[in-house]
């Protein structure tokens, strides 16, 4: 495996990975990609010519990102995109000069496994393609990572990741993560011209765009499921009318019909924040200005230094935008329901958010409380139910908080599983000392109303 990072201030992990640190930015990815000397002097000019001045938020403490480069087709590794060189150097330089964040580049998916990922503030699949790795373990630490509150932002290809057409059921709860998979091929070809509208013009990362529609050549992917705006809050898409939209050009039937080919999104997974945008594939894209300060504010997004909304498109309204996460659905007030069918009520209502409770039945089919000692397997299944009906676990209410270490440890390890924030007692803390330390640790807050 061989290993790049802009600055060098890489940590070894003794044991876990034998990685050749070089200096030389020149050398070849064993992964068949280039970390960015194979940039063109005027590019490089370019890119540093068009690249923000500053960061959009103060990070509120030193920042790391692992960019990944791989490409993947049948098993066998390809080159890729050429624009990845050149977003490459825009990210690193990007985090350098506006002090933003730190970037490591890697192309060894053994840099999935946790104890290697969690160094990190969050990962960046630049233009990654095709099955990385068909290992389950690595797979699922990689989604257990975001879940747990990593940051994920996927350029491009990113949505071509982890499936190979026509195959989409590889790993779908990639998908999941991501808010969709790209299918049906590209009805704009990279050469040709598309006009975007933003669809949320004062949403902070769609804020570079200025509220404007804008024409742009690159090569457009088309989304289906999970791909839904019940789901994800779209940022740009497609202006279909003033955009060639002629069915020859291999436009899927439901998106001829919704007109709705998105381009950039964010989106909750767990406590974790994902940003995508399928703008990348031209080189020419990572010297414009206002694409370069999307990914900017999109990557601080993620990464928690720059606050935003991800209340789904389709539940945006009035109540939604000016409550946020406080409208939702507690967990006492559908209690007499599982926490499935708690799930599927508030999603009716157009709730983005939803609590649980310790003494609930989670579903018809898992016939146990919504407490530690669940199955791994039962926890992704509620995971997935949470995503594919977008609704996100805010709170976990549980009736009292042990005294025992080992025991309070059980609850707080359950919530991170759950991906939840806070932690809800009615309960008097017996040991305050002992649940501000796991509170830290675990990073959730701990309220109680008891009297």
């Amino acid at each position: 495996m061989r290993f790049f990072q802009i600055p060098v201030v890489y940590v070894v992990i003794p044991g876990l990975l034998n990685l050749n640190l070089m200096a030389d930015y020149g050398e070849k990815l064993e992964a068949g990609e280039y970390a960015f000397t194979s940039i063109p002097l005027d590019a490089r000019e370019n890119i540093i010519a068009a690249l923000p001045t500053q960061a959009s938020a103060v990070p509120v403490k030193s920042r790391r990102v692992l960019v990944f480069n791989l490409h993947m087709r049948n098993g066998e590794v390809m080159t890729g995109h050429p624009s990845v060189p050149c977003f490459n150097f825009a990210f690193a330089e990007m985090g350098e000069r506006t002090g933003a964040y730190s970037v490591t580049f890697g192309s060894d998916p053994e840099m999935f496994r946790r104890e290697f990922l969690d160094q990190f503030d969050a990962i960046i699949f630049n233009n990654t393609a095709g099955v990385l790795t068909d290992d389950p373990d690595l797979q699922w630490d990689l989604l257990d990572y975001i879940w747990e509150g990593g940051g994920f932002v996927g350029v491009h290809a990113a949505g071509a990741t982890f499936c190979q057409w026509p195959d989409y059921d590889i790993f779908p709860e990639y998908g999941e993560m991501l808010g969709g998979f790209e299918s049906g091929g590209h009805p704009w070809k990279p050469h040709e011209w598309i006009n975007l509208k933003i669809d949320d013009p004062d949403h902070p990362v769609a804020r570079a765009f200025g509220g404007r529609n804008f024409d742009v050549s690159d090569e457009v992917f088309q989304f289906t499921e999970p791909y839904s705006r019940d789901r994800l809050r779209v940022l740009l898409s497609i202006d279909t009318t003033r955009t060639d939209m002629d069915p020859a050009r291999r436009i899927l039937p439901e998106r001829l019909a919704d007109g709705d080919i998105a381009i950039s999104w964010v989106k909750s997974y767990g406590r974790g924040n994902v940003f995508y945008s399928s703008l990348g594939h031209n080189v020419h894209l990572a010297w414009d200005r206002k694409v370069l300060q999307h990914y900017l504010d999109g990557i601080q997004f993620v990464l928690g230094d720059m606050p935003a909304s991800t209340i789904p498109s389709a539940k945006l309204n009035p109540a939604t935008e000016a409550l946020g996460k406080h409208l939702g659905s507690k967990a006492h007030t559908l209690q007499a329901l599982t926490f499935f069918g708690a799930i599927e009520r508030a999603k009716d209502l157009g709730f983005a958010y939803i609590g649980g409770w310790n003494n609930q039945l989670v579903s018809e089919d898992i016939q146990k409380p919504l407490a530690p000692g669940l199955s791994v397997k039962e926890l992704r299944t509620i995971r997935g139910k949470l995503v594919m009906s977008g609704v996100n676990m805010l709170t976990y209410f549980c009736t009292s908080l042990p005294e025992d270490e080992a025991e309070c440890r059980k609850i707080f390890e359950f919530s991170r599983q759950l991906g939840v924030e806070e932690i809800e007692t009615k309960s008097m803390v017996k040991n305050p000392r002992l649940v501000e330390k796991l509170a830290q640790e675990y990073q959730v807050k701990v309220t109680t109303d008891a009297r």
